[in-house]
């Protein structure tokens, strides 16, 4: 792994976005000579030897007088103390002022440029909603200018999430690999682009395409499984209201959408004060 340039970029980004911070990042080869099988051990017994406190969400095709007995069954003599945990604040944060940085491994034409950006979020429906329109627009603009229109990329990828604890905080990372020569180029159109949807916002098409691609995949979504799942838990962990979950909620919550709250979006979440860009080019 250690002579693969994306396993080096991984573990040298990781380093530099948290500062080093030991609980993140990516393993070296010599942090597994203080790993024992007697401490793996002691690890799980500790973390699944209680469940008093466990919350287990189920989703499917049952009635509850049918899973009653079966929860009654198999949770109702798992092991319990009554302890009751909560999360650790292990102070992982990223610097609150912009970083830029390069450096070298691999070969040609290995290059790759990742922007980051982060920062606190209010933990409330509508801004989470700003947020993840906001990542649909990003991929939609930069697949169109950074692939189509310079052909500098064959794909980019825009990942956004949304973390509630320690601190409601979100992060937008903005990936590519490209040309040597285009890397500084293509960084820069990046830029552009976000300055252009925080001054102007998105365009009508991109803002129809952005509502019928959500509107579907709500309605794909409702007969998953996986996505009930991932939402019943999430809120109940959260303490978010079920109520964003009904269809005609939802419904409602999409055709309000207009490039307003997208163009404002792009200013509270791509702010260039806290920008982490990190380049990989070739030794």
């Amino acid at each position: 792994m250690m002579i693969n340039p994306y396993y080096v970029f991984g573990q040298t980004k990781e380093k530099i976005k948290f500062q080093g911070h030991f609980r993140r990042g990516i393993p070296d080869p010599a942090d597994l000579d203080w790993i024992t099988a007697k401490d793996l051990h002691e690890i799980y017994s500790d973390r699944f030897g209680d469940a008093g406190d466990f919350t287990f969400v189920f989703v499917g095709k049952f009635s509850p007088d049918t899973l009653l007995p079966l929860v009654s069954r198999y949770l109702g003599n798992l092991p319990a103390s009554g302890r009751n945990e909560s999360f650790k604040d292990i102070m992982a944060y990223m610097p609150d002022f912009p970083l830029d940085t390069t450096f070298y491994g691999g070969q040609p034409p290995k290059t790759i440029a990742e922007l980051t950006f982060h920062g606190s979020i209010e933990g409330v429906s509508s801004h989470r909603y700003a947020f993840n329109s906001l990542m649909s627009l990003l991929r939609l603009r930069l697949r169109e200018v950074l692939r189509e229109e310079m052909g500098g990329v064959y794909g980019v990828n825009v990942y956004g999430n949304v973390a509630a604890q320690p601190l409601p905080a979100y992060r937008i990372t903005i990936t590519f690999n490209c040309d040597l020569h285009q890397v500084n180029a293509l960084v820069q159109a990046v830029k552009d682009e976000i300055r252009n949807l925080q001054t102007i916002g998105p365009s009508p098409l991109e803002l129809e395409k952005i509502k019928e691609t959500q509107w579907q995949s709500r309605l794909k979504n409702e007969k998953e499984n996986s996505f009930w799942l991932s939402q019943l838990a999430a809120r109940y962990r959260e303490g978010v209201s079920l109520e964003g979950l009904r269809l005609n909620n939802y419904k409602k919550t999409v055709d309000q959408l207009h490039p307003e709250i997208l163009r404002c979006a792009a200013q509270r979440f791509l702010s260039p004060n806290t920008l982490i860009l990190i380049r990989l080019l070739p030794e």
